[in-house]
């Protein structure tokens, strides 16, 4: 009985200290999770104090830019400030009268040139009136030999000739 105490008293020993054992390494694992969780919350912290940072100071650049770019305008625009009237150039001498030879040498050269249009104008429609006559003449022919085809019993010239004749 005393030997069954003991093993007893052992056993529960034994499950008293697998206990004590599992919850030191559940607060174990327990203060890790709770360490991970702050520093990532610490990281979260700082990455959002470093962006507000980054944005303070372009806010401040662009400020000092704007600044700067205010102090460097350009005097205002030249419509708003009267300018002084530049002088007027001076004239130049307007050319000499043209002589009378010259005169009448530029008109003589106008007839010459309105003559040679002229000549031109009437070479022109002599060269359409001949096209003219040329393709009247080569239609003439091609009625007279259809025609005369026809007059032989060809069926396909007789067909053509009157055609030509519409």
């Amino acid at each position: 009985a005393l030997q069954a105490a003991k093993l007893k008293a052992e056993r529960e020993a034994k499950a008293a200290k697998a206990k004590a054992d599992k919850e030191e390494a559940k607060r174990v694992q327990d203060k890790a999770k709770a360490d991970r969780a702050a520093a990532a919350k610490a990281r979260l912290e700082a990455r959002a104090a470093k962006e507000e940072a980054e944005k303070a100071a372009r806010l401040e650049a662009r400020k000092a830019s704007l600044a700067k770019r205010a102090s460097e305008k350009p005097p205002p625009s030249a419509s708003k400030v009267p300018r002084p009237t530049p002088p007027p150039p001076p004239r130049e001498e307007a050319p000499p009268e043209k002589s009378e030879a010259m005169k009448r040498k530029e008109a003589e050269q106008a007839r010459a040139d309105a003559k040679l249009r002229e000549e031109a104008e009437k070479l022109r429609m002599r060269e359409a009136k001949a096209a003219q006559a040329k393709e009247a003449a080569r239609r003439e022919a091609e009625a007279r030999k259809n025609a005369a085809a026809a007059a032989r019993g060809d069926k396909v010239a007789r067909m053509k000739a009157e055609r030509e004749a519409k």
